[in-house]
Protein backbone atom coordinates (compact mmCIF):
# COMPACT_ATOMS: atom_id res chain seq x y z
CA UNK A 1 0.00 0.00 0.00
CA UNK A 2 2.83 2.39 0.83
CA UNK A 3 4.34 1.78 -2.61
CA UNK A 4 1.02 2.55 -4.29
CA UNK A 5 0.54 5.76 -2.32
CA UNK A 6 4.09 6.93 -3.09
CA UNK A 7 3.61 6.17 -6.80
CA UNK A 8 0.25 7.96 -7.03
CA UNK A 9 1.56 11.04 -5.23
CA UNK A 10 4.59 11.25 -7.53
CA UNK A 11 2.43 10.78 -10.62
CA UNK A 12 0.07 13.58 -9.56
CA UNK A 13 2.99 15.94 -8.95
CA UNK A 14 4.58 15.16 -12.31
CA UNK A 15 1.36 15.61 -14.29
CA UNK A 16 1.54 19.40 -13.93
CA UNK A 17 3.48 19.94 -17.16
CA UNK A 18 1.28 21.69 -19.76
CA UNK A 19 2.80 19.66 -22.62
CA UNK A 20 0.85 16.38 -22.75
CA UNK A 21 3.82 14.38 -24.06
CA UNK A 22 6.10 15.64 -21.29
CA UNK A 23 3.37 15.20 -18.65
CA UNK A 24 2.89 11.60 -19.78
CA UNK A 25 6.63 10.85 -19.76
CA UNK A 26 7.02 12.45 -16.33
CA UNK A 27 4.11 10.44 -14.91
CA UNK A 28 5.31 7.17 -16.38
CA UNK A 29 8.61 7.29 -14.48
CA UNK A 30 6.98 6.94 -11.03
CA UNK A 31 4.52 4.44 -12.53
CA UNK A 32 7.43 2.25 -13.68
CA UNK A 33 9.23 2.80 -10.37
CA UNK A 34 6.11 1.61 -8.53
CA UNK A 35 6.16 -1.62 -10.55
CA UNK A 36 9.85 -2.07 -9.70
CA UNK A 37 9.22 -1.47 -6.00
CA UNK A 38 6.32 -3.95 -5.95
CA UNK A 39 8.35 -6.57 -7.83
CA UNK A 40 11.18 -6.23 -5.29
CA UNK A 41 8.70 -6.96 -2.50
CA UNK A 42 7.63 -10.09 -4.38
CA UNK A 43 11.27 -11.18 -4.74
CA UNK A 44 11.82 -10.64 -1.04
CA UNK A 45 8.84 -12.70 0.13
CA UNK A 46 7.73 -15.10 -2.61
CA UNK A 47 9.22 -18.53 -3.15
CA UNK A 48 7.16 -19.27 -6.29
CA UNK A 49 9.66 -19.63 -9.16
CA UNK A 50 7.24 -18.45 -11.85
CA UNK A 51 6.26 -15.33 -9.93
CA UNK A 52 9.91 -14.61 -9.14
CA UNK A 53 10.80 -14.93 -12.84
CA UNK A 54 8.01 -12.55 -13.81
CA UNK A 55 9.00 -10.09 -11.07
CA UNK A 56 12.61 -10.14 -12.24
CA UNK A 57 11.48 -9.51 -15.82
CA UNK A 58 9.24 -6.69 -14.60
CA UNK A 59 12.19 -5.00 -12.90
CA UNK A 60 14.37 -5.30 -16.01
CA UNK A 61 11.69 -3.98 -18.38
CA UNK A 62 10.68 -1.08 -16.16
CA UNK A 63 14.27 -0.01 -15.49
CA UNK A 64 14.75 0.10 -19.27
CA UNK A 65 11.52 2.09 -19.63
CA UNK A 66 12.64 4.63 -17.03
CA UNK A 67 15.99 5.08 -18.79
CA UNK A 68 14.24 5.64 -22.13
CA UNK A 69 11.84 8.17 -20.64
CA UNK A 70 14.63 10.02 -18.86
CA UNK A 71 16.67 10.18 -22.09
CA UNK A 72 13.66 11.54 -23.98
CA UNK A 73 12.99 14.12 -21.27
CA UNK A 74 16.66 15.17 -21.28
CA UNK A 75 16.28 15.95 -24.99
CA UNK A 76 12.88 17.62 -24.58
CA UNK A 77 13.05 20.17 -21.81
CA UNK A 78 14.43 18.28 -18.82
CA UNK A 79 13.07 16.08 -16.07
CA UNK A 80 11.24 18.80 -14.12
CA UNK A 81 7.61 19.75 -14.92
CA UNK A 82 7.16 23.15 -16.54
CA UNK A 83 4.26 24.70 -14.62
Amino acid sequence: MANMHRMMQAMMTQSMDPDPARAWALMMIPHHQGAIDDARVVLKYSKDPDVRRIATKTIEQNEKGIAELQAWLDQNGGRTPKH
